[in-house]
């Protein structure tokens, strides 16, 4: 999530820049982070291959949510999942190819 913002890619390169490492920066403030890391990249877990991307456009179009890259970026709560972008770029280079992969026309 911290990474979503540009605010929180600032914050997480000027942490590695003066600490080495972000976790070492939470430590030195204060933060306890033993034993609570998370995956760097939550879009392999959800979608770990091109066919879960494609599967998921798909569900998106089935469930008569948006496919507008925009529409797609915004928050969970607003039916957004950027998850699925990140993936749909990582495997096909953008979103507009992966709506292509999928037999959509782009949004």
């Amino acid at each position: 999530e911290l990474l979503e913002t540009n605010e929180g890619r600032i914050i997480h390169k000027w942490a590695i820049r003066y600490f080495g490492e972000f976790q070492t920066a939470l430590k030195k403030a204060g933060l306890d982070v033993d034993g609570r890391k998370r995956n760097s990249f939550p879009e392999r877990i959800r979608y770990p291959d091109a066919a879960s991307v494609i599967e998921g456009i798909r569900a998106r179009q089935r469930a008569g949510l948006g496919l507008e890259r925009a529409a797609v970026m915004t928050s969970l709560a607003k039916g957004g999942d950027t998850t699925l972008v990140k993936a749909a770029c990582r495997d096909f280079g953008s979103w507009i190819a992966a709506l292509r992969h999928a037999g959509l026309p782009p949004a």
